[in-house]
């Protein structure tokens, strides 16, 4: 079965589409870069393959390298953050769940860099909370366990 969603840009000069298997994975991320582009306490985000399962279908996103490894791509007009890309996981895109036409789609699973999380907001839902970046290969070590 195949995934099939659309989103954008508040203004509607961008859109995307997402044709997928699978999500690999939905999260809350906490870092404090993503806390700064987002001026937020949290942004949540959902990965997939970016050369198969994501394409821009309107419109050309801005990028702003926000680090030495990483950068966003986002809506020239009206500044809305679309995806992030890390050259660490260069088959990855992490699309902003909540650009999506309908983010209730994609619920995240768990949250990242617990350790950078703003001493007024607090984590309520039961997710699984991650100091630092959530590993795949970890977690498959501790299903097996």
């Amino acid at each position: 079965m195949t995934i099939k969603l659309t989103g954008g840009c508040h203004c509607g000069a961008i859109r995307y589409d997402i044709d997928a298997a699978q999500f690999k994975r939905i999260l809350y991320c906490h870092c404090r870069i993503c806390q700064h582009t987002a001026g937020a306490p949290a942004v949540p985000f959902l990965t997939v393959l970016v050369a198969t399962e994501f394409r821009y279908t309107k419109g050309t996103p801005a990028i702003y390298h926000s680090s030495n490894h990483a950068e966003r791509r986002f809506c020239s007009l009206c500044s809305t953050q679309l995806d992030f890309r890390d050259n660490n996981r260069p088959d990855d895109v992490d699309i902003l769940t909540i650009t999506l036409d309908n983010p209730n789609e994609a619920p995240p699973s768990m949250h990242v860099f617990c350790e950078s999380l703003v001493s007024w907001y607090h984590i309520e839902d039961g997710l699984p909370c991650y100091n630092g970046c959530y590993k795949e290969e970890e977690q498959n070590k501790e299903a097996s366990s």
